[in-house]
């Protein structure tokens, strides 16, 4: 783990317990605390200081396959799998106090493939989709799984698998479809629901319209931040191009940058941060712009 400072890239000390303890799981920070999800001989969760003295630390029960932590108001949420020698008997899905790491509610659900998600509540989807509430991890609701990327805000779960559907949280009921474009992704945000598929981008408003859609294939996941979408883009054969970082307007899909970043396809998320955007050019080197 290296720190570095947001604005120079300067180089700047870390705690040395943190940089032997985190593993490959993506952290999660909430610009006081870094959160991150270790597996070794057993799975960990580890609260940092942005220097690197560790917080907090809790040993998380199951076996394999960890999930990195989310944040879902003051609650971390993580899960597990357990009994996992072929097939995993049951996940398991935990929510601690992200202050002091102090455990807050677990729900145990069948087993296999595992997507979560949350916000202010829990979407998780195995051979069901179920939502729990964050704070006390109440079944909410569960109904038949369906294929594809789920996410989830205040007021609606989505679920991309080639249309777009919005359930509401309180009642599981369907609040509204979308086209069949192939979806595969949904990332609800303040500024609108926008859906990704092979070569396909689209912006819906909470109601379901379809406000506009684009050309331009991420390769990456969206990051949307002060109303702007921000994503990677490049081919998809090795030394096919260059890689990009482009930004788009998100209320019109108007493309307002497309900066090069790398001279081979990239895949890489974008961070946008400490008057910086961030990304990676694969794991060459992080790459820093001034959001304008």
């Amino acid at each position: 783990m290296v720190r570095r400072d947001a604005g120079t890239g300067r180089r700047l000390p870390f705690a040395t317990g943190a940089v032997e303890s985190i593993a490959g799981y993506p952290p999660v920070a909430d610009g006081r605390s870094l959160f991150v999800t270790t597996f070794r001989e057993e799975t960990r969760l580890w609260a940092f200081h942005p220097d690197g003295r560790v917080l907090w630390s809790r040993n998380q029960p199951g076996e394999l396959y960890p999930h990195r932590p989310l944040r879902a108001g003051p609650y971390l949420i993580t899960a597990s799998k357990s009994g996992c020698d072929v097939e995993c008997d049951h996940n398991t899905v935990f929510a601690w106090h992200a202050d002091d790491g102090r455990p807050a509610w677990s729900y145990r659900l069948p087993g296999g493939y595992l997507s979560l998600a949350a916000a202010g509540h829990v979407a998780v989807r195995t051979d069901t989709l179920t939502v729990l509430d964050a704070g006390t991890g109440e079944r909410l609701w569960s109904r038949p799984a369906e294929a594809g990327g789920i996410a989830v805000d205040g007021t609606h779960v989505y679920v991309a698998d080639g249309s777009l559907r919005a359930y509401r949280v309180a009642d599981g009921s369907l609040a509204w479809t979308g086209e069949d474009a192939g979806y595969t992704a949904a990332y609800p945000s303040r500024y609108g629901i926008f859906a990704t598929a092979g070569q396909r981008l689209a912006a819906y408003d909470l109601t379901g319209r379809r406000r506009w859609w684009s050309g331009i294939h991420p390769r990456t996941t969206l990051t949307v931040d002060t109303g702007v979408v921000y994503f990677q883009q490049s081919p998809t054969r090795h030394n096919a191009g260059p890689a990009y970082l482009v930004s788009m307007r998100a209320s019109n899909g108007a493309v307002l940058s497309r900066v090069r970043i790398w001279g081979r396809p990239s895949v890489g998320d974008v961070a946008v941060g400490g008057g910086r955007v961030f990304t990676k050019a694969l794991l060459e080197k992080i790459v820093a712009f001034a959001p304008a």
